[in-house]
């Protein structure tokens, strides 16, 4: 394939990726999250300590914010802003496992469209989260690794340390387990000589560390926090209630990976079978032991095999799959690029109808609440944070005053020239607290199982100061 050619499949490619972007609102809970911490990071210039909804929030590294946050500095807060990022992701993902196919003697350009035709990754790559900038510095390990040129060199350690600044050592999961593994299987010892380079770690160290040291130093508490709850509780308990089979995600990447499923297992095999071949057998553990690994998790999440996205498209095209695939796959990414405009926002899980009804009416953030559930989307579009009524979110490490801003009551009394409030959520409970308030409820839209309500004066009163 010539330079030209590849170029317009690239072409092409980025295209049928753009174009689904605004297809549907920020989907709740998990991308309308990393958006709004994201816009947050712009609006405050704040980009060290991670806030969600004016809320200190230290759940993950800041790695997946700070790729978020130029999208939204120059597009806006919207789905673009927050999507663009995502899909650059994607392109460099996709350009990464065309030189590895390239690297391991396979036809690159069949590879990258087996993979943009895999739904995990088509869906996934159009979802803010942490996980597709994880699945980038993933990729960007294993086309160094296994590349003769840069296997000794510096580049493998950046891309561990991208990706332990996005989300910690579970990189390593994806990365060093499968060299361990494809070096003991194919029993090439020397393959692991570059993981021993001191130069590298302390290039690791000096770049993936800081932010931790920083807020580990800044905030009492933070470092157990994040060793025992987001990482021993997630691995070992189910404290995070996403349990599941232990053959979850086996089951769920066959499924997700049609139709590809039968050459990805037919490629593993034969990558099995050449015990020498250590560039095979990477390929082979890179799918194989991570999911061995996250089956023992108790917390368990489709997104989390996204990182082993890559080696399902390069063991496809070692599985004998023919040519005339590529067309097949070009036409199952028209097919993805399409369904997206069909699912519509309140089916996908996305507040942007009742965000742009409240807009259109120029209502502030600071006279909308939210009332049972915790919605991301309606701090993201209304672009201000917005008071929480009976909501649980996570407060270690806010500050108090985070918390007065956030944790706010429904004001007692009635403002005329405040104009109404309004609650979103759970609609019984948003009754009973705008009637202990003093107020009344009228049903202004419905999301869903959700409605909006329009709290307004009883007995409307006109107050002057000092009365």
């Amino acid at each position: 394939m010539t330079t030209k050619e590849r170029l317009r499949q690239g072409a092409l490619l980025a295209i049928l990726f753009l174009i689904p972007c605004g297809a549907v609102g920020l989907v709740d809970p998990t991308e309308a999250r990393y958006a709004e911490i994201a816009r947050e990071m712009v609006a405050t210039r704040d980009f060290l300590i991670p806030r969600l909804d004016g809320l200190t929030h230290l759940a993950k590294p800041p790695g997946a914010y700070w790729a978020l946050a130029p999208g939204i500095a120059v597009f806006g807060a919207n789905e673009w802003g927050a999507r663009i990022p995502v899909v650059l992701a994607a392109l460099l993902v996709l350009a990464l496992t065309a030189h590895m196919a390239r690297l391991l003697g396979r036809e690159p350009s069949l590879a990258v469209w087996i993979l943009a035709a895999t739904p995990l990754f088509f869906v996934l790559f159009h979802l803010a989260s942490a996980d597709v900038f994880l699945a980038a510095a993933v990729a960007g390990f294993h086309a160094a690794y296994l590349d003769p040129r840069h296997r000794r060199g510096l580049l493998p350690f950046v891309a561990l340390a991208a990706g332990f600044v996005i989300k910690g050592p579970v990189v390593l999961v994806t990365t060093v387990l499968p060299v361990l593994g494809a070096a003991a299987w194919s029993k090439r010892g020397d393959a692991l000589v570059p993981l021993g380079n001191l130069r590298g770690w302390l290039l690791f160290a000096v770049l993936a560390l800081p932010w931790y040291l920083v807020l580990v130093g800044r905030m009492p508490g933070l470092f157990d926090h994040l060793l025992r709850h987001e990482m021993w509780d997630r691995f070992a308990t189910t404290a995070h209630h996403r349990s599941g089979a232990p053959y979850y995600f086996f089951a769920m990447l066959a499924l997700a990976a049609l139709p590809w499923t039968p050459f990805v297992v037919r490629g593993i095999a034969r990558g099995l079978r050449e015990r020498g071949d250590f560039e095979s057998a990477t390929v082979a553990a890179w799918i194989v032991l991570p999911l061995v690994f996250f089956s023992f998790s108790g917390s368990k999440l489709p997104g989390y095999v996204l990182p082993v996205a890559p080696a399902l498209a390069l063991g496809a095209a070692r599985g004998g799959i023919g040519a005339r695939a590529r067309l097949a796959a070009m036409a199952l990414v028209v097919v993805f690029a399409a369904v997206p405009f069909l699912v519509g926002d309140i089916r996908a899980g996305s507040v942007r109808p009742i965000a742009r009804y409240l807009k259109a009416r120029n209502v502030p953030p600071s006279q909308v609440y939210e009332c049972g559930p915790f919605f991301a989307g309606l701090p993201f579009y209304m672009e201000g944070t917005v008071g929480l009524l009976d909501v649980q979110r996570d407060t270690l490490f806010a500050t108090p005053a985070e918390r007065a801003q956030a944790f706010r009551a429904l004001p007692a009394e009635w403002v005329l020239s405040a104009g109404p409030f309004w609650v979103y959520g759970d609609e019984a409970l948003a009754r009973r607290r705008i009637a202990e308030a003093g107020l009344s409820a009228e049903v202004a839209l419905r999301g869903g199982r959700w409605a909006l309500l329009k709290a307004a004066p009883t007995i409307p009163r006109l107050y002057r100061k000092g009365t």
